[in-house]
């Protein structure tokens, strides 16, 4: 067990970073309208699931290193924003939307082919960032620190 895990200090910056992303969705979500609200909306959401998928890869054995857990993350949050996006295409998340409104926040109503460009950029974001915070100096990024 390392210092940062047995402190917990490494999950502050992590639930910080959390955070700050689902506030900055929400902010962009009702302050920023068309096109440019929807493709900051789909990028954040997917930067949020890599997120909150990166600790758990940590875990397992499926990717190590911590660039490799990055990118996975990534490529996992980039996934599962899309598996969300086609599931819109069945028309059950505009259903649940309207028996419980806040889902609308987390599964939409209608699919946008343009989100899926926002999804992929979202990744990139994320793998670039957490590639760049974690490669800096040996220093472990808010990515890696809560998997650690």
């Amino acid at each position: 067990m390392t210092a940062s895990r047995s402190s917990g200090t490494g999950v502050l910056p992590w639930l910080a970073a959390v955070c700050a992303v689902v506030a900055l969705g929400l902010l962009v979500r009702f302050g920023v309208g068309g096109v440019v609200g929807d493709l900051l909306g789909g990028a954040l959401y997917t930067i949020l699931i890599a997120l909150l998928v990166y600790p758990l890869l940590a875990l397992g054995s499926v990717a190590r290193g911590r660039l490799a857990r990055v990118w996975l993350a990534a490529a996992i949050g980039c996934l599962f924003s899309v598996a969300i996006e086609l599931l819109q295409l069945t028309g059950a998340p505009a259903a649940l939307s309207t028996v419980f409104p806040p889902a609308r926040l987390v599964f939409g109503t209608s699919f946008a082919a343009l989100d899926l460009v926002a999804y992929a950029c979202g990744a990139l974001v994320f793998g670039v960032l957490g590639t760049l915070v974690a490669t800096r100096r040996g220093q472990a990024s808010v990515f890696c620190q809560a998997a650690e």
